[in-house]
Formats: structure tokens, C-alpha cells, sequence
């Protein structure tokens, strides 16, 4: 029976074409201290004066320019800096390598500014931001926040923390409200849970949100500790951006858009995906695609089956899933003052940016921070008095640049001039920010036969959930418990051997080598030996060449099979060369996050730290129900 249906995780999906290691638990964990009344005081007056610092060190600065660098010279950012560390949990017993390498970052800072050298790194190396999304809900403004740190090249330690304050408007007190953290090793993109808190609507009160990061390479001789802030208005009498599509639907992730392929059987994945709508009947992931539909979670639920809910085709032209689309729905309140609404009267502006999260991709710029998309709303027809706006369409923000699987924030920004009881020409403004995924998969060609339980084969197309199919030469067979398809907008892999055999896959999809390795397609070339159904062979030709039909993939396995199957044994046998299914193509993924090739590429130092790590993590989950 299939479980955890809507279980959903940041795998990916690999498809045809038709065609733990466990570390020793260690003494020491890291549970979070207990915010006492007195913890929470010195962590309130901390932010408040780094506060202070971050105003006037802005001050100089860029606009474009955020993150301020932490001075560990200066007595009282170190002691922020200590305070965080000790509300997380960490302590000098369980992170001995961290606090080393902070005594010696601070014993730098010391001697720079006694030698009249500024202690503060002039180049950021990783890149820190706070996402906040707000609402107001009757007398409360519910508030969601996260801190992410993303660092190039990856960082041998990361940490980041976000959090939350009730201030005034002058910004002389503080109240703590909630923090979250999370530290990693070999990371290269790092965020908090989500903080959520709400405050109470009155004049004068503001949320106050702050961050910090500490990041090490010590094989690159690479470090940066840095602070950011955010001090918002709660919206009592300002305006007010509503931002409906997109959402996250199914749970448990970031958005995530299928523009080209995904799972339409089985354990779903996506919070939208590209569909052909013909009259009243909506199938996803089939094509010609004719717009973006999203997921009705309740009816998927049920069927087992993508069900399409929203619709949105494009606003002119041809629906091309080679391009980056968002449904993007919403409304924009220019709020009250002096005791009547607003009234939109010039000027009115609504914007939607795509801004990287981690470096990569094929875009052309490819920097953490670095706005790649760009895109104007769809606004409703006017009412004629034009106290609030509403937009509802599709928005395309040109090819599809982004890299495998790779994390994106939308923001969406709004501004007007209305007019407010008797004052004319006000500047109303807001913006909103989501996090979304751009979903990226691998797949086997339509046509492409794989063998059932029996040994017949079968199109990969017609291959359906609960069925059997062979996994490999010895007659093991696994059950389907989700079928992926879509379609390819970039050139295929074609596999050739000497006996004739050929086999087009995307460039992600994994197959096995002689020796019982996992690669990926796009990392065969021409006389590599690879693993078929009766043995092994040698590739005669590795090509890329243009497809355009549907794609295919398979996820295998029940929990009673896969409970005695390894790693490498979750396949299936296309055109005769035995490939991986999509649980392979994630196992593939997350090969660089095992602990022991993130031991290999650790300097030794930070090997205690990250056991200690593990181990509080190992805690932590076996105490959820």
C-alpha cells in the first residue's frame, strides 16, 4: 500500500523517454537554551544596539548593500554574536572548532583596529538576506519570517538565524517575540524554519526583524560573519499587498512549479504544472501545453491523480513550457488615512522579480542576490472609484534560465499615488515575498520498453501504478508506485552500444556502470561500460539530439520491497540497459549530503563539531511522534 502520498521532500523526478552510512552518535548535543526572561532581555538589547550600528553604518553605504560585516573588535557585537550562539544551543563543549574559530576571528579584528586597519571584510563572499510575508487579519498583523545565508563554492560551516521584536516607532525598546536558527556543514544555501508571530494592530508599534551568519571555509582560508535587519510598519493605516497565487499547496516545501514535467500518478509533487486545456477537460503534464493549472490538493488527494484546480493560460501567443511562467494573483489596498480609504488616482506600478537564492544556473548572471526575471502584473479593468486593484493572470518572465532544482524568491512589488482624504499625490508602496522552486526532473522517451514483472516488454506510457516491473537480471521485480511525464524542451541523450541497443534519456537520468556506479546521463561519453539486462556493455556512441515528444519516468517499490532493496537496486530495464527511477535519480542528488563524503571534504578540525551536530539532530527526531 502506498504511503505518505502528499510526503513531499526537495527530490527530484527522473523519467524515460518513450524509448547511510550512520556516524556514531557522540556525547555532546546542542539543544536550544532556554530563553529565560533574562536571556531574552540581553538578546532584546543586543538587537537594539545593533540596530543603532546597522542604522549608521547604512548610512555610508549603497543602497544595493545589506548585510553589514560583524566587527568582533567592538565589545558589545561580540557579545551579540556570543548571545545568539548560547540561544541556539551552542556552547564552546559541543562546537569546540566554531569557538576556536571565532577567538581567532576576533583576536584578527583586535589587532587590525589597534594597527588603525578596519576589521571589517570589504568583500562579501556569501550572501544573507530575511524574507518576510505579512497579512492582517482583524486587529492582529500575522508576520512570517526565515533567515538564508548562501554561500559560493559551499562553506565548510554555515549558520543563520532570524529574529523577532515588537518595537516603537523610535526604536528605543524591544520585546522579543521568537527566533529560529539552524547551522550545516558543505552547505552551500542555509535557511531558518519559519518564525511565525503576530502583533497586535495599534499606532507606533513596529516588527523589528534581525539575522545573523557565520561562515568558514578554512580550505579556502574564506570567512564572514555578517548582521541584517528589517523594520517594518505594522499596516494598520498603510497599504496592503495580497499576494494569492502562487502558494504552497501540497506542504512540506517551497513552492514548486512543474513547468515541463512531473509526477501525475501516485505520490505528488507539484503546486502547479503546465496542462492542456481543451473545453471544460484539464490533463496535466499532457501535451500541447496551453497554460499553468494549479493542484486541488483535496481531489489529488483522493484519485491518487494530478487534478487540475486554477487555470491560467497565457495572456498572448503560445504557451511555451521552455519559458519560466507564475500564475500570480492578488489584490492592492492603498490603506486609510485620517479616518477614510484611499483612493488609487495615478502611477499605479506592480512588478514581479525572480532573485537567486544559490549561484548556478544558465542565466546570464548567476550570483546570489542578482535579480535573472523580471515581469510587469496583470492588472483588472478599473472601478470606478479605485479604492483597491486586483491582478489575475499569467506572468512570463522570458526562458527558463534557472538551474537543476534551483531556489528562487519572488517578490512582488507594488506602488501608486492615491489620494487620502483631503491630501492628493501620496506615494502608496508595497511588496510581498514568496519562495519558490523551479522543479527540474529527468525521464525516459515515450516508446521507450521496459519489462514487466514477466519479462514482456511494455511502453514506458503504458506502464501504470501497481504494476510490476523487473529490476534487474535476476528476476527481482518492484512495484510502481508513481508515474512522472511531461515533456523535454532541451536535447536528449541518446546511448548506443555495439549490439545494436540504444536508449534516449535526459541528461539527469542515472544509469550504472560496470562497476556499480551511479551517473548521471550527462556524464557518459563513448566507451564507458554500462550495465544492461543480461550483463554489461560498452557505449559505441553518447550524443545529445533535439525531442519533442512526451517523457516518462517510474518511482518503484512499496515499503516492504524497498526494505530489502539497496541503493543501487531501484531500477528498471529500458530498451535492455538497466536505468535508475526516480527514487535512484534523488538517492544520486543527495549522495554529496551523506555524512561520510561530508567528513571527506570537512577539514578535520570541524569533524568533532559536526558529530556533535548529528547527533542533536538524531535526538530531536526520535522525540517527534
Amino acid at each position: 500500500m502506498m504511503k505518505g502520498f502528499f510526503n513531499r521532500s526537495r527530490a527530484v523526478v527522473s523519467c524515460f523517454l518513450p524509448l547511510a552510512l550512520g556516524v556514531a552518535a557522540c556525547s555532546q548535543q546542542k539543544p536550544p537554551a532556554e530563553l529565560t526572561v533574562a536571556l531574552r532581555q540581553e538578546l532584546s538589547n543586543d538587537s537594539l544596539a545593533m540596530s543603532r550600528a546597522y542604522a549608521q553604518w547604512a548610512s555610508t553605504q549603497p543602497r544595493e548593500k545589506s548585510q553589514m560585516p560583524v566587527d568582533l573588535a567592538d565589545s558589545s557585537q561580540y557579545r551579540f554574536v556570543m548571545n545568539r550562539l548560547r540561544a541556539s544551543g551552542n556552547t564552546p563543549q559541543n562546537s569546540p572548532r566554531l569557538f576556536a574559530r571565532l577567538e581567532q576571528s576576533r583576536a584578527k579584528a583586535v589587532a587590525a583596529t589597534k594597527n588603525g586597519v578596519s576589521p571589517l571584510a570589504e568583500d562579501d563572499w556569501c550572501w544573507h538576506f530575511i524574507a518576510n510575508r505579512e497579512a492582517v487579519v482583524g486587529n492582529k498583523a500575522q508576520f512570517t519570517q526565515d533567515g538564508t545565508v548562501t554561500c559560493p563554492g559551499k562553506a565548510e560551516y554555515a549558520y543563520v538565524d532570524v529574529s523577532a521584536y515588537n518595537t516603537n516607532a523610535e526604536h528605543t525598546e524591544y520585546t522579543m517575540l521568537g527566533s529560529s536558527s539552524t547551522e550545516g556543514y558543505t552547505e552551500a544555501v542555509l535557511g531558518t524554519e519559519e518564525l511565525k508571530v503576530d502583533i497586535n494592530v495599534a499606532p507606533g508599534r513596529e516588527l523589528h526583524l534581525d539575522s545573523m551568519t557565520i561562515a568558514y571555509d578554512d580550505t579556502r582560508g574564506l570567512e564572514q560573519l555578517t548582521y541584517a535587519m528589517v523594520a517594518n510598519a505594522v499596516p494598520d493605516r498603510e497599504s496592503d499587498l495580497t499576494l494569492l497565487e502562487p502558494t504552497e499547496r501540497i506542504g512540506g516545501a517551497p513552492i514548486r512549479v512543474c513547468l515541463e514535467r512531473g509526477s501525475a500518478f501516485g505520490n505528488l509533487d507539484c503546486d502547479y504544472a503546465s496542462v492542456n486545456k481543451t473545453g471544460n477537460v484539464t490533463r496535466p503534464f499532457q501535451s500541447p501545453y496551453t497554460g499553468l493549472s494549479s493542484i486541488n490538493r483535496t481531489e489529488s488527494n483522493n484519485q491518487h491523480t494530478w487534478v487540475a484546480q486554477g487555470y491560467w493560460p497565457p495572456r498572448t501567443g503560445v504557451y511555451d513550457a521552455s519559458r519560466l511562467y507564475l500564475p500570480m494573483k492578488g489584490s492592492f489596498d492603498p490603506g486609510a488615512a485620517n479616518g477614510s480609504n484611499c483612493e488609487i488616482t495615478d502611477n499605479l506600478q506592480g512588478t514581479a522579480d525572480i532573485i537567486l537564492i544559490e549561484a548556478g544556473g544558465r542565466c546570464k548572471s548567476t550570483k546570489p542576490g542578482d535579480t535573472v526575471a523580471s515581469a510587469a502584473l496583470d492588472w483588472k479593468p478599473t472601478i470606478p472609484v479605485q479604492l483597491t486593484r486586483d491582478f489575475d493572470g499569467l506572468v512570463d518572465f522570458g526562458t527558463d534560465c534557472l538551474g537543476y532544482e534551483q531556489d528562487v524568491q519572488l517578490v512582488v512589488s507594488v506602488k501608486a499615488t492615491a489620494k487620502c482624504g483631503a491630501q492628493h499625490g501620496v506615494p502608496r508602496a508595497r511588496s510581498n515575498k514568496e519562495k519558490i522552486l523551479d522543479f527540474k526532473n529527468s525521464c525516459l522517451a515515450e516508446g521507450t520498453q521496459v519489462l514487466r514483472a514477466d519479462g514482456n516488454p511494455s511502453p514506458v506510457e503504458k506502464i501504470q501504478v501497481g504494476e510490476k516491473v523487473l529490476s534487474n537480471a535476476q528476476g527481482r521485480a518492484l512495484t510502481v508506485t508513481t508515474v512522472s511525464k511531461g515533456i523535454e524542451s532541451r536535447k536528449m541523450v541518446h546511448l548506443r552500444d555495439a549490439q545494436g541497443r540504444d536508449v534516449m534519456v535526459t541528461s539527469k537520468h542515472p544509469l550504472l556502470t560496470a562497476e556499480g556506479k551511479v551517473l548521471a546521463a550527462e556524464a557518459l561519453k563513448a566507451g564507458d561500460v554500462v550495465q544492461t539486462q543480461d550483463g554489461v556493455t560498452r557505449l559505441s556512441s553518447v550524443e545529445r539530439v533535439p525531442y519533442n515528444g512526451q517523457v516518462y519516468n517510474l518511482t518503484l517499490g512499496t515499503d516492504e520491497e524497498l526494505a530489502t532493496v539497496g541503493r543501487q537496486e531501484r531500477t528498471l530495464i529500458a530498451n535492455g540497459f538497466r536505468v535508475g527511477d526516480n527514487q535512484m535519480q534523488t538517492e544520486l542528488e543527495r549522495q554529496t549530503r551523506s555524512p561520510e563524503n561530508i567528513l571527506a571534504k570537512l577539514s578535520k578540525p570541524w569533524h568533532q563539531d559536526y558529530h556533535n551536530d548529528l547527533a542533536r539532530r538524531e535526538v530531536k527526531a526520535s522525540r517527534q511522534p
